[in-house]
């Protein structure tokens, strides 16, 4: 009798060691799921080609990957005119809504602080090509390409999602940017509105051209 119990007590052991060694490898895993995704850049750049255009105008055509990362949607800023954003004291006057798809779209924000953005989803990726961006003068190789990311864009006041007559929030997948133009919509007063991003990051990626 005594033979019988001590075969069951250490059958009982062997059962239960890797069940608990099969629990922790999979929360290992999973945590470094997790760290793996943080680490993709949220922007990536590559030149699709350029052009000349009136002097001293060049017209560049940019290839983005763009990542986000957050918990909850962003917005995207890429440059329109080569050299900034102009956010800084600039304004826009009119969006152009370019579809990028069946549930994606791009603005282009017009006026003295201009720039083209895409609002993405949590945890969202977006191939975006060919967008197109001028640059006044002779662009330098490797040329330096900023991309800000904002949880909030405010035209006067405003959401900027306001201005579109859809949700304009992207949840990824692949994209030309050269899309039907889906309509426009001017500001209320038809003059420049001030141009406010809220928690907004910076991102240079330098990009070469030759």
């Amino acid at each position: 009798m005594s033979k019988l119990i001590l075969a069951l007590l250490l059958a009982a052991c062997l059962d239960s060691t890797p069940a608990a060694d099969h629990r922790n490898s999979q929360v290992r895993m999973k945590e470094g799921n997790s760290l793996t995704q943080t680490d993709r850049a949220p922007v990536v750049v590559h030149l699709a080609g350029m052009s000349p255009g009136r002097p001293p105008l060049h017209r560049l055509s940019l290839d983005f990957e763009l990542y986000n990362a957050a918990a909850e949607p962003r917005w995207f800023l890429l440059p329109h005119v080569m050299g900034g954003h102009r956010t800084k004291g600039g304004g826009v006057d009119t969006l152009e809504i370019v579809a990028l798809g069946p549930k994606s779209v791009l603005g282009r924000f017009l006026g003295t602080g201009g720039f083209q953005a895409v609002r993405l989803a949590p945890g969202a990726v977006l191939k975006l090509r060919n967008v197109s961006v001028s640059h006044w003068g002779e662009p330098p190789s490797p040329l330096p390409v900023e991309v800000a990311v904002a949880r909030e864009i405010r035209l006067g006041g405003k959401p900027a999602a306001s201005w579109f007559r859809m949700d304009p929030t992207s949840q990824g997948g692949e994209a030309d940017a050269k899309g039907q133009l889906l309509g426009s919509h001017k500001s209320q007063s038809g003059d420049e509105v001030k141009l406010e991003l809220v928690d907004v990051q910076r991102f240079t990626v330098q990009v070469p051209l030759r």
